[in-house]
């Protein structure tokens, strides 16, 4: 129910997000922007993975009883974490490309190569942000936190992987990666446990693309046009991030608050220590 919705208002010509909204009766028109779903996809995600964990609560000892600190809980097996990273790097390259929706039109060539060059960029990007914010935020280098920079990038750049700049995505990575190291921090503050870091991950890098488009967009990106369209553009991506994100969040905790409430929604103590 939560994906359907939103899918429709930005990726239906009848959805209203897609329609976007017109200025000085009709003569400049800003519809909203997403590529391959950093806001549609990620971020809708991400808000229905923070109700849900906000719901569940912490796991056993994940948190100190007296002084409230988060605990470490590391996995079980770093190269498992590569492996899966690697598996995602290479399936955004299907789901970004294939965004496109075909191959064999004119001017798909060149549509798919910018598309694959950003996304490529935006992961490296990324990668080496989250590796320089480990390195100076705690006193070693973390390959960890390097692979959800790298993720927190790819997820960055999906909205606006076709009209961006190569530079452009390579900012776009980085600022990405900034944003997942920032909200799995805050998460942490709030109580909130997640153990594959998918809100800061997915809700961090989804909001980061969807704003991004609205700066770096080469024909209306307000860093580019200094005019009333590309102002238009980021009201336009303000309007979605708290739209989508009301419906999927409202929903998100109908569902996981009904569960909670049944007593549905989480294992007893006695399988979580087993």
């Amino acid at each position: 129910v939560v994906y359907p919705i939103i899918s429709h208002w930005v990726w239906s010509p009848d959805g209203w997000l897609a329609k976007g909204f017109s200025i000085d009766n009709g003569t400049i028109t800003s519809g909203f922007h997403d590529f391959a779903g950093s806001g549609v996809v990620h971020a809708t995600g991400g808000i229905a993975s923070f109700v849900g964990a906000a719901l569940l609560g912490p796991r056993l000892y994940r948190f100190d009883s007296e002084t409230g600190k988060p605990q470490s809980m590391p996995g079980h097996s770093v190269p498992h974490v590569a492996l899966g990273a690697f598996i995602l790097y290479f399936t955004f390259l299907a789901f970004n490309g294939g965004s496109q929706m075909s191959i064999s039109n004119p001017g798909d060539g060149l549509a798919l190569a910018i598309v694959m060059v950003n996304t490529i960029l935006a992961c490296s990007c990324g990668g080496t942000a989250g590796l320089i914010i480990s390195w100076l935020t705690s006193p070693h280098w973390s390959f960890l936190e390097t692979v959800n920079g790298s993720l927190a990038g790819t997820v960055a750049i999906c909205s606006g992987c076709n009209v961006v700049y190569p530079w452009g995505a390579c900012i776009i990575g980085a600022i990405g990666a900034g944003a997942y190291s920032l909200l799995s921090r805050l998460v942490l503050r709030l109580g909130v446990d997640d153990p594959a870091s998918s809100i800061a991950v997915h809700y961090g890098g989804g909001v980061v693309g969807v704003l991004s488009v609205a700066f770096f967009d080469r024909s209306r990106g307000i860093l580019l046009r200094w005019d009333r369209r590309a102002a238009w553009t980021w009201r336009c991506k303000s309007w979605d991030c708290w739209s989508s994100r009301a419906w999927s969040g409202g929903l998100s905790a109908a569902v996981f608050g009904l569960l909670h409430w049944l007593g549905l929604l989480r294992a007893s103590e006695e399988f979580e220590i087993r």
